[in-house]
């Protein structure tokens, strides 16, 4: 019972964390295009654990945001049409 309430809580977290490090990436990588892709990696891994999870959180709710604004969007344009 108490391994599987663990992985309840560590895969999650893993997984924003390793996003969390590719939106760390990405950024790195858009800003300085004349760095190596290996600094930039190397550079994302320096970011705290906790800020890298954060960032994974802040691209998942933002995801849910914006397509909660666009199905509303289409909802309300398929309302007015009929």
């Amino acid at each position: 019972m108490l391994i599987e309430i663990a992985a309840v809580i560590a895969v999650p977290s893993a997984l924003l964390y390793a996003l969390g490090i590719v939106v760390f990436w990405l950024r790195i990588a858009n800003e300085y295009d004349s760095i190596s892709i290996s600094t930039t990696w190397y550079a994302a891994s320096l970011v705290p654990r906790s800020t890298a999870a954060a960032s994974g959180i802040e691209v998942i709710l933002r995801g849910v945001l914006y397509g909660t604004l666009l199905s509303s969007v289409v909802l309300f344009i398929e309302y007015m049409v009929n």
